[in-house]
């Protein structure tokens, strides 16, 4: 009998022993897994990082290309604008040019209207100059020889209409003396070279103002009464 007890509690003894030695394993295996698990976690949570942070940069780079597209095309827009205007002040530069104002015949070689007043309207020089004023114009001023020479041949173009019973034609244009010395265009422009009649400006005290006729520019008492010319520059 004691030696079947000695037997079955060998037998138990090492029962329990391999139980004991199947537990380590099993809790080797197991710290072994989460080990694993762990190990897995870090990298899985390196990797997250790394996307974040590329996405990030991703989208940085997304925000700041898409700063420099805006600044790109408003530039573009800007030239595009600024090139469009060109072209239409160039087209307008290039239109033909047009009187609008009334009786007024276009000039186009010294780009200007002008207005002969009729044979019978003859005013003094300060009258004719605020008619041509109320006509948000002024008298003509002869400022360049070719603005000179335009209204002499547009006079000689228009023949009979210009001149007055001797076939002649006496008109106030926009120059006079300034503080009774030298003589002036009302819009202070340019007086070298201009035609003077032989003898002009003969510089009398009481002659004030010119006038232009057949053979030059001449100076006379600004109350007498002559035809005058309006002029209206075109911008």
């Amino acid at each position: 009998m004691e030696r079947v007890v000695s037997a079955f509690s060998d037998q138990l003894t090492t029962i329990l022993s391999n139980v004991s030695a199947l537990k380590d394993r099993e809790r080797e295996k197991e710290s072994s897994l989460r080990n694993d698990i762990n190990e897995f976690a870090s990298k899985l949570d390196n990797v997250t990082s790394m996307c974040h942070s590329a996405v990030r940069k991703l989208s940085e780079e997304i925000k700041q290309k898409d700063e420099e597209t805006k600044k790109s095309l408003e530039l573009v827009k800007q030239q595009t604008n600024n090139l469009t205007r060109m072209v239409d002040r160039r087209e307008e530069a290039a239109a033909p040019k047009t009187c609008d104002h009334g009786n007024y015949t276009l000039l186009p070689s010294v780009n200007m209207c002008i207005r002969l007043s009729g044979p019978t309207d003859t005013l003094s020089w300060y009258v004719s100059q605020g008619r041509c004023e109320s006509e948000a114009g002024r008298l003509v001023n002869l400022d360049s020889v070719d603005k000179q020479d335009a209204v002499v041949k547009y006079l000689h173009s228009i023949g009979d209409k210009a001149y007055d019973a001797g076939k002649s034609y006496r008109i106030w244009v926009g120059m006079k003396k300034i503080q009774g010395r030298s003589f002036e265009w009302t819009e202070h422009g340019n007086t070298n070279g201009l035609k003077w009649d032989d003898g002009e400006p003969d510089a009398l005290d009481y002659q004030d103002v010119v006038q232009l006729t057949p053979g030059g520019l001449s100076d006379i008492p600004s109350y007498s009464k002559r035809r005058y010319i309006c002029e209206i520059v075109l911008a």
